[in-house]
């Protein structure tokens, strides 16, 4: 299992317990206010990421002791303030992960903690934003630099007339693919 295929196991796992209001997706780092003020995300939403990892056990393979977090964004919704729903989401997260390993290879989370982020309006809506962190120790398995393939990544910035020298619009696409050894023609 790589770090990929263990967030996507999290974000699998989570999709099966919350409502299907909620979207869970992998997020690339930590996930704060200037974050949230740099993305467009719909709430309510779970955002899972691998943080961070340190060499955990000396049993022949590589295991790492990961950190790992669930932050969970909402806004004013009919019914509920930002921070009810952000909290109710929180417990059933805590809950899952709690009872969860995640992976047949990975041991069961330890360190469970939850953290309360933000609460405020932004722009004109109520929002919401906590984060669920726990480690666990799972063992790092990645196929070899053959199988990874080709990764290739577009970067394009639009500076529509009257050209000022700053982008108005940004665009980034990483692709993968398998790289070829036949000759085009």
């Amino acid at each position: 299992m790589d770090l990929l295929d263990h967030r996507d196991a999290i974000v699998a796992q989570l999709q099966t317990v919350l409502p299907k209001t909620v979207t869970v997706y992998g997020f690339a780092g930590r996930f704060n206010l200037e974050e949230l003020e740099r993305h467009a995300v719909k709430a309510p939403c779970v955002l899972v990421s691998v943080l961070n990892g340190s060499e955990g056990s000396d049993r022949g393979e590589l295991y790492l002791n990961l950190t790992v977090a669930a932050y969970v964004l909402t806004k004013a919704m009919r019914g509920a303030l930002p921070a009810e729903s952000g909290l109710k989401l929180s417990t059933v997260i805590l809950q899952a992960v709690s009872a969860t390993d995640f992976s047949k290879q990975a041991q069961s989370p330890t360190g469970l903690r939850f953290d309360n982020l933000y609460s405020s309006a932004l722009g004109e809506d109520g929002v919401w934003l906590g984060a669920v962190g726990w480690r666990q120790l799972s063992p790092l398995q990645a196929e070899g630099a053959d199988a990874l393939g080709e990764f290739l990544t577009l970067h394009t910035d639009f500076d529509f007339p009257p050209a000022d020298g700053r982008p108005e619009a940004v665009d980034h696409l990483a692709v993968r693919g398998r790289a070829s050894t036949e000759p085009t023609s």
